[in-house]
């Protein structure tokens, strides 16, 4: 699984970074966000080192929503890598037009990013709960774990696409975007999310201008509490940032397709 390295943003312009996301599998879909869809789990339950694959069912369209865990468990200080992908499983082009982005992604990116979305992050979005929950229980479990901190640039407009056209067996993408005001533009994209915590550094985190630098750990590691005072510390060092604490999470995942996996990480 690929990491994302520290990226650099002079002053406070800061580009939309890839959402992290990890997702979970349970043993039903989520009814209570959409479409219910039965989850197929590759690994048995007694094994929780990975690679572990989690898999949604197939959509009318053939797009099936993956999640790819490198264990189940993990120590406190600790990490859990990740990677979601919205997979077409069909040897042909799979295109969906008239597009419109899951509102619970539009939702948990305020929590996972620090600005809003990217490419890849409009057609699939992950949160972390603390505690156990399923599909039949998911709604009262709060809103979800911050995983960016609380840094909150001038972010550039992000407009979700409104067509994308799936390339055969894979998750590369054309996406069309059409604002309605001027020609259409297509993108390639890769439709998927590496699972991590963000943090920024540099001197102008506090406001006195500078160079900040916002990056991404190799996984979730833990959360940030947007209601203490960072201290300009934005890093894993700021008194708003707390690792995971012993106890069970649950990760939850969607696509713009209404499929949704479970999956509970374990801290020790």
């Amino acid at each position: 699984m690929n990491s994302q390295p520290p990226r650099k943003f002079p002053g406070l312009a800061v580009a939309i970074v890839v959402a992290a996301l990890i997702i979970g599998a349970g043993i039903y879909a989520a009814s209570y966000f959409g479409t219910a869809t039965t989850v197929t789990k590759t690994s048995t339950e007694t094994v929780n080192e990975g690679p572990l694959v989690y898999t949604s069912g197939v959509s009318p369209e053939g797009l099936q929503l993956k999640l790819v865990l490198n264990s189940s468990s993990m120590q406190s200080h600790g990490a859990i890598a990740g990677q979601i992908v919205v997979f077409n499983t069909l040897n042909r082009n799979v295109s969906v037009s008239g597009l419109v982005q899951n509102q619970n992604i539009s939702e948990w990116n305020g929590y996972d990013n620090t600005c809003g979305s990217n490419p890849s992050s409009s057609l699939v979005g992950f949160a972390v709960f603390e505690g156990h929950y399923s599909a039949g229980n998911i709604s009262a479990a709060g809103p979800p774990l911050q995983l960016a901190p609380p840094f909150y640039p001038p972010c550039p407009m992000s407009i979700s696409p409104n067509a994308v056209t799936f390339l055969p067996n894979g998750d590369q993408a054309i996406a069309t975007i059409n604002s309605g005001q001027g020609p259409q533009s297509s993108y390639q994209v890769t439709a998927e999310l590496n699972a991590t915590t963000r943090y920024c550094t540099g001197s102008g985190v506090s406001g006195h201008g500078g160079e900040i630098d916002c990056g991404a750990s190799p996984g979730l590691v833990g959360s940030w509490n947007h209601g203490v005072a960072a201290g300009g510390d934005l890093n894993f060092t700021s008194p708003a940032f707390v690792y995971f604490s012993p106890g069970e999470y649950t990760i939850v995942a969607t696509d713009d397709w209404n499929q949704y996996v479970y999956a509970i990480l374990v801290v020790l």
